[in-house]
């Protein structure tokens, strides 16, 4: 599935003038901009954010799946992905969903070692504090049966989980799993259990990074954090919260 009809290599900045819309509008996918403010949303990354313009609320949690790191990012993914979704507009780049509530589950060393254990630890610890939605832009190539038990515990919980789909044409969880809203850049042909995948043009994005940096980033894995984003405006806006049901009004816009 194509996400809308775009132009090819637009560079995407939202901008803090645009308070009434989520983005402007890109081959006419236009999305009211809704309070979020009720919502909460996990990240499975590289660390919770430490960055001076992404202000999380006095409800938000980080945790470790190590035990022996520190649950915020060092390595700068986690917090380019958390800043497209919970930057405040101090920097002229407001987040999709900044007023939502983040549950952040670092599943990452700072060099990007992990596993997929971590993987699921992260889900699980999500699923605990009963977030609306988990934005996963890590994968694991390793199959594992539990593993995918508990992408369906989460759904049967009406969790909504973004996947970023990783440059391979192989297995990778949890984005090939069902039930799970995988987001592709361009053409990818990796296996998608049920097809409920979105591909997105190659924007860049302003956003974050370690250090109180910024930083362009491309790819599928900050192309997730948007999908999620505009997803988290739907849903807070009074859209079902159903899989195949948010891909579907996405396409329609």
């Amino acid at each position: 599935m194509v996400l809308g009809d775009f132009p090819p290599e637009r560079r995407l900045r939202i901008s803090p003038r645009v308070r009434q819309t989520v983005l402007p509008a890109h081959g006419g996918f236009r999305v009211d901009r809704a309070d979020c403010s009720g919502l909460k949303i996990g990240i499975v990354d590289t660390g919770a954010p430490a960055h001076r313009d992404i202000k999380l609320n006095e409800h938000s949690r980080q945790v470790s799946m190590d035990d022996g790191e520190e649950p915020y990012d060092r390595d700068g993914h986690g917090t380019s992905v958390s800043g497209i979704l919970s930057s405040s507009h101090a920097s002229g780049i407001p987040g999709l969903c900044h007023e939502a509530t983040f549950f952040h589950a670092k599943c990452a060393k700072s060099d990007r070692s992990g596993d997929i254990s971590a993987l699921v630890g992260g889900l699980l610890w999500c699923m605990a504090f009963q977030c609306d939605m988990v934005v996963c832009s890590l994968t694991s190539s390793e199959e594992e049966h539990l593993a995918s038990e508990v992408i369906k515990k989460l759904l049967s919980k009406d969790i909504l989980i973004f996947s970023a789909v990783p440059d391979t044409n192989s297995y990778a969880f949890p984005s090939s799993d069902s039930g799970v809203i995988s987001v592709a850049v361009g053409a990818v042909s990796s296996p998608s259990a049920d097809g409920i995948r979105i591909t997105m043009p190659n924007w860049t994005y302003d956003t974050m990074t370690v250090g109180d940096r910024f930083m362009d980033s491309r790819g599928s894995s900050f192309a997730n954090a948007f999908v999620a984003g505009v997803a988290a405006n739907m849903i807070a806006s009074g859209s079902d919260a159903d899989p195949r049901g948010i891909v579907a009004k996405m396409m329609e816009i």
